[in-house]
């Protein structure tokens, strides 16, 4: 199983969604979910300080994309689909797999279900789902894996 960081762009994504529009909640779910991903990815490539020197470095550098969730989501998959084929649907089955995506990059450590992150990724996919959100099929598999 090999992991990356996530972007910026999908970082914002979640924790915007966590932050629900407040500054210092969406500031504070950013950080706390590229805290967790460079865990995993530490834990993950502890035998490679090439790698690990990389993935501090980006992280370093990583900053919160300030725009709502919706307008994320609806540009990342601009150039997939038309806007009037952006539908609830297939916003909430983009945020399933942004999820899906991050949990498989920050699993990497025995206790990351426990963790907070995973707990707040686990929030967004519930609310995702009750909102027409797929977790399987084709428009599953048709949206983006990381933004």
């Amino acid at each position: 199983m090999s992991a990356y960081l996530c972007s910026d762009e999908h970082l914002s994504l979640l924790a915007n969604t966590i932050g629900a529009g407040d500054p210092l909640k969406e500031d504070a779910a950013f950080a706390m979910l590229l805290a967790e991903n460079l865990r995993s990815l530490r834990h993950r490539y502890s035998h490679n300080a090439g790698a690990l020197n990389d993935f501090a470095n980006d992280a370093e550098m990583a900053k919160r994309d300030t725009r709502p969730a919706s307008a994320i989501v609806r540009e990342a998959l601009a150039s997939r689909f038309a806007a009037d084929a952006l539908t609830r649907a297939l916003l909430a089955t983009q945020m399933i797999k942004a999820c899906d995506c991050y949990d498989y990059q920050a699993c990497e450590t025995d206790d990351y279900r426990e963790s907070e992150a995973a707990k707040a990724v686990n929030d967004i996919r519930q609310i995702a789902k009750l909102a027409d959100g797929k977790t399987e099929g084709s428009l599953y598999d048709k949206l983006l894996w990381g933004l």
